[in-house]
């Protein structure tokens, strides 16, 4: 094994993967998507027929990803319905079912799957698209496309995983805050790819989007070795800093002068060289072989 430096993307200038959906990378074969995985829809009840036959458009259709929906027979479909939205989906029970035989036939319990949901929000807008879902213990980890609308992807997401993981499947005793904060919580585990900063004193900057967290890596300190904090920050608030010229001064305005302390101090991890919140479990993206 070699005891030489590896080698990032921060260090070369490359960029990071833009794949379709935020998960971990497994061993398994590359799998194309589609470009366009969300479609609006009109809201008004479809005939079960139909509504597949739009979801087949939506799923995976490389064959290489277990797809519910077109493995075994289109599954019985349910709307659960929260205080001011709803998610139309195969029932509860059809996932379960559809997990273990995944399981079963390619020997991995975690092997994720793809299946169809429809959103509608309280102006009666829908959208329709494909989420892609694995098991996890008990649990089950619910993957966005990248073009679903960022304002309600973390809404969607913890609405369809409290769904699945719920033994009286319901939205109404789930208030939409504290889905986005799981969301974001379990997004931030993932950690964040830096980049050089355009400064004297920091180091390195990386925003996770769909935590909505900064990582800014400093000098590091006694109290903090690896001199790297973790902010919450909005998307636009990160667009303007990340744009300034100057990483300090953008630093001063947007985070010191604002008032913008801290919220945890994140550790790199040695095998995919991202920065993570020590308070968070870390999601490691290093491809398995």
């Amino acid at each position: 094994m070699s005891q030489g430096r590896k080698i990032r993307k921060r260090d070369t200038g490359e960029k990071g993967n833009r794949g379709e959906f935020g998960t971990v990378t497994r061993g398994e074969a590359d799998v194309s998507v589609p470009q366009a995985r969300s479609v609006d829809t009109d809201g008004s009840a479809q005939p079960a027929q139909a509504w597949w036959d739009r979801a087949s458009e939506l799923t995976d259709t490389s064959g290489r990803v277990p797809t519910m929906g077109r493995d075994n027979g289109r599954p019985q479909r349910r709307t659960y319905t929260g205080d001011d939205y709803s998610v139309t989906m195969p029932s509860h029970a059809s996932v379960r079912r559809f997990a273990g035989q995944v399981e079963q036939r390619t020997g991995d319990r975690s092997r994720p799957f793809e299946m169809p949901i429809e959103y509608t929000g309280p102006d009666g807008d829908s959208v329709m698209s494909a989420v892609r879902v694995s098991k996890k213990g008990c649990s089950y980890d619910v993957q966005m496309p990248s073009d679903f609308d960022p304002e309600r992807k973390a809404q969607v997401s913890e609405s369809v995983r409290a769904t699945l993981e719920s033994r009286r499947p319901t939205l109404t005793r789930e208030h939409t805050a504290q889905l986005v904060a799981s969301y974001r919580h379990r997004a931030a585990g993932s950690g964040v790819e830096t980049r050089r900063a355009a400064s004297s004193w920091i180091k390195e900057m990386g925003y996770n989007t769909e935590a909505q967290q900064a990582t800014i890596v400093m000098s590091p300190t006694r109290n903090n070795p690896t001199g790297a904090y973790v902010y919450d920050m909005d998307p636009d608030t990160w667009g303007r800093m990340s744009a300034d010229r100057s990483a300090g001064k953008a630093y001063n305005a947007y985070i010191r002068r604002a008032g913008n302390t801290s919220v945890d101090v994140a550790v790199q991890c040695d095998d995919c060289g991202r920065y993570y919140g020590t308070a968070t479990s870390h999601a490691c993206r290093t491809v398995v072989s």
